[in-house]
């Protein structure tokens, strides 16, 4: 088990000066190409997000008022304008991510083809328990931990698995999972 505060993990500004990343976890292959990746991103200006092929991307809203990301191959536009939605595009062409009203800042996760079935969605009730790895991003409420530590927005909680539960014992709960999809809570 390990708990991150976001603020703590290294910063690693964008190419484009519009952002920085903060890189929670990434698995890579023998020929070390990632396998996916989740992060947090702090969006500070509008600009053009990175090209990923044969990449999947999910990107959940932390805080602030939201983007919308415009697609020029397309014509689409996809807006994120609360917490709790999740916004799954592919990687490439990268968007043209316009803000709504001020930085903002998001969760990014990013899985290549081939890859581990894993998927970031929203989690809203009052307990978890898993079995197996699980990373776990609070947003609303203080979730407590089977050892009784105390896990707050703003943290990162992450499961190497083995019947971990985590739980939110005073109502109002949000909060991001990254898990395997083949694997179900228990």
């Amino acid at each position: 088990m390990t708990i991150l505060r976001i603020d703590e993990i290294k910063a690693s500004p964008w190419k484009n000066g519009g952002g920085v990343t903060r890189e929670i976890a990434v698995a890579r292959d023998d020929d070390e190409r990632v396998l996916w990746r989740l992060s947090v991103a702090d969006i500070a200006r509008d600009g053009p997000f990175s090209s990923f092929e044969r990449t999947d991307r999910s990107m959940a809203l932390l805080n602030g008022s939201g983007l919308d990301l415009a697609f020029s191959d397309s014509g689409n536009t996809l807006s994120l304008d609360r917490c709790g939605a999740i916004l799954r595009y592919p990687g490439a062409p990268g968007p043209l991510a316009r803000l709504r009203a001020g930085p903002c800042r998001a969760v990014n996760f990013m899985n290549s083809a081939g890859a581990a079935p894993m998927a970031l969605t929203a989690f809203r009730e009052p307990e978890l328990r898993h079995t197996s790895p699980f990373i776990l991003i609070p947003v609303e409420g203080v979730w407590l931990i089977n050892n009784g530590q105390a896990l707050l927005p703003g943290s990162v909680f992450i499961s190497r698995g083995g019947g971990v539960s985590a739980a939110a014992p005073n109502g109002d709960t949000l909060a991001y999972l990254l898990a395997q999809t083949d694997h179900e809570a228990d």
